[in-house]
């Protein structure tokens, strides 16, 4: 999915926009939304999503969401570009979703599997409350003493996702500890890092997400 024009949730679904209010679900409405093919390159597809009743209903401003995804030699890259063709400044979060495989081998287990970040960061991560909203309060150490690494156990997601806001890293790499392979997401452009695999699913996958705003 893509996160747009908000990362998470509102308190009470709720907004407030040149004194009305408007409402929208958790991360917005660009995830249930049909984007419009453009053309693009034979190594490359680009979408774009543009303002309608139903997005004016939540979102009072006309804006141009651009997503393009495009292969490079050794995975791929996606960039957001956001446009703002209203007359007022026009305030807006996004976020991406990325979900990898995890264990990626048969024989592996999610436990095996660790998240190392580039630099040092912040042995807290942010978790959400029972409405899916952020407080400063509401933090759990996760990260090994050395900041940099976070070994994966599924009941470490029980809270939902991780959040890990202002960043140092522009990288992060999803690999496993007995062989080290994996694969790695650089994320230039965006402040907060979000973790998350669905509680109590045992799902064979993670989402690092990299985010400019939450919840």
């Amino acid at each position: 999915p893509v996160l747009f024009p908000i990362v998470g949730a509102l308190k009470d679904e709720t907004v407030r926009i040149g004194g009305r209010e408007y409402h929208m679900k958790r991360h917005g409405f660009a995830r249930r939304s049909r984007f419009t093919r453009l053309p693009s390159p034979p190594d490359a597809l680009a979408f774009e999503l543009g303002p309608g009743g139903k997005t004016m209903r939540q979102y009072p401003f006309r804006f141009r969401l651009r997503v393009t995804h495009t292969l490079t030699d050794d995975g791929f890259a996606v960039a957001y570009e956001v446009r703002n063709e209203d007359a007022r400044p026009m305030p807006f979060a996004i976020g991406g979703h990325q979900s990898i495989r995890c264990p990626a081998r048969a024989g592996e287990s999610f436990s095996d599997y660790e998240v190392a970040f580039a630099e040092p960061e912040d042995r807290q991560a942010m978790t959400l409350d029972e409405n899916g909203l952020l407080s400063p309060g509401r933090r759990v150490t996760v990260l090994e003493p050395d900041g940099r690494t976070l070994p994966l156990r599924y009941e470490t997601f029980d809270g939902d996702a991780l959040v890990f806001p202002h960043v140092r890293s522009r990288r992060v790499r999803l690999r496993s500890r007995r062989t080290g392979a994996g694969v790695q997401l650089r994320f230039d452009g965006f402040c907060d890092l979000g973790i998350w695999t669905p509680a109590g699913k045992r799902a064979p996958f993670l989402c690092l997400e990299p985010w400019q705003g939450m919840a």
